[in-house]
């Protein structure tokens, strides 16, 4: 699913709650040094918004989830539809869609300032960005050339320079994952309803196909690994459910464990809570955010039985480090919903809304020591 431009206070909780929540739910017993240390990190949030061709960027509340702007929205290219951060917190990168490029950032480690860099020329229509865990590479895919395009990043600099010649995909690849071990890149190909794996070339960072593609559901719309490398999830917008596959630590091939588990109307993101406790998924047709649990032996989803939350038009999820918070963005009220989370069932509150930028699509936390 690709979303056109055209188309489309706080409540009263007292600092003294949400500290608790944070430190004996998430945090474990930090003590007292170690709660100085996590008040002391930065944490910032950054918007992509398709609709106005910038980046908003946030410093979050690590007790209270509340947004406050960093800075004005710094411009990205035509239609920004992805965003992520490299490992070391330096350089953030947008795909944007109709400017068949990769803008690049720099984030100053005091106030999370965006300054821009040099942007590069991507395949046509890139819709998905994924940075390689030990920071090295990063990779698009692109929609309408249904290709991937790989880059080098400049451990210093942060600039792209690109690897070789694009790579065949699928129809339509829509999402891309890495797996941690950043040994394969996954492609959910949204027309050919499928899965394409490569391995990743340590040394140069190219591209090699395994195999054929593995099946999914229909038109799937993102792929997420969860973060010890065990399973991949594939979100699938036209049948409206998600897959569940076991990853072959040696061979990097997927392989289906559980039945599919259901989800709501024209899924459009899935997000793994930083601990592979909880899983959530926003439904853009049906304005909803399904909450699951995760089966940490057999990988497979557990319907939660929780209600699911109401969320206007909701894109893109960011969770919190700690996993405290979650953050929705809403694409036709140009917001980005709050929501504390249960530690014992994964449940949402909703806690405010912030104003962000024209169609908020895409969002990346960053902390910061």
């Amino acid at each position: 699913m690709h979303i056109f431009k055209s188309c489309l206070t706080f409540g009263a909780i007292s600092l003294c709650a949400a500290l608790a929540l944070t430190v004996l739910a998430f945090g474990g017993n930090l003590g007292a040094q170690g709660l100085t240390s996590y008040f002391a990190k930065s944490i910032f949030i950054y918007i992509a918004n398709s609709g106005s061709d910038t980046i908003s960027a946030y410093r979050i509340h690590p007790a209270r989830g509340q947004l406050s702007a960093v800075g004005p929205p710094i411009a990205t290219g035509d239609s920004p539809q992805s965003l992520e951060i490299d490992p070391s917190g330096k350089f953030p990168y947008v795909a944007n869609f109709y400017g068949a490029s990769i803008s690049a950032y720099s984030i100053h480690p005091d106030s999370g300032v965006l300054t821009a860099l040099s942007s590069v020329t991507a395949g046509h229509g890139p819709q998905s960005i994924a940075i390689e865990p030990a920071g090295k590479y990063v990779y698009v895919a692109n929609k309408i050339s249904n290709n991937i395009s790989a880059y080098s990043i400049h451990p210093i600099h942060g600039r792209l320079t690109p690897i070789g010649v694009p790579v065949a995909a699928g129809e339509r690849p829509q999402s891309v994952a890495i797996h941690p071990s950043g040994k394969y890149l996954y492609v959910a190909n949204a027309e050919s309803d499928n899965v394409s794996i490569y391995t990743i070339n340590s040394h140069n960072g190219q591209l090699t196909a395994v195999g054929q593609p593995i099946s999914a559901g229909r038109q799937p719309q993102s792929i997420v690994i969860d973060s010890k490398g065990y399973f991949a999830y594939v979100a699938n917008s036209g049948s409206d459910d998600v897959m569940t596959y076991s990853i072959d630590a040696d061979t990097g091939t997927l392989k289906a464990v559980a039945p599919s588990m259901p989800a709501g109307n024209g899924i459009y993101s899935f997000k793994i809570d930083p601990r592979d406790r909880y899983a959530y998924v926003a439904n853009l047709d049906d304005d909803s955010l399904a909450v699951y649990g995760v089966d940490h032996k057999g990988g497979r989803l557990i319907n939660s039985g929780l209600p699911m939350a109401w969320s206007s038009s909701p894109s893109a999820i960011a969770i919190a480090p700690e996993g405290q918070f979650v953050f929705v963005s809403n694409y036709l009220s140009n917001k980005v919903a709050t929501y504390s989370v249960n530690p014992a069932t994964g449940a949402l509150t909703y806690l405010a809304n912030t104003q962000a930028g024209l169609s908020p699509i895409a969002m990346a936390i960053n902390q910061r020591p």
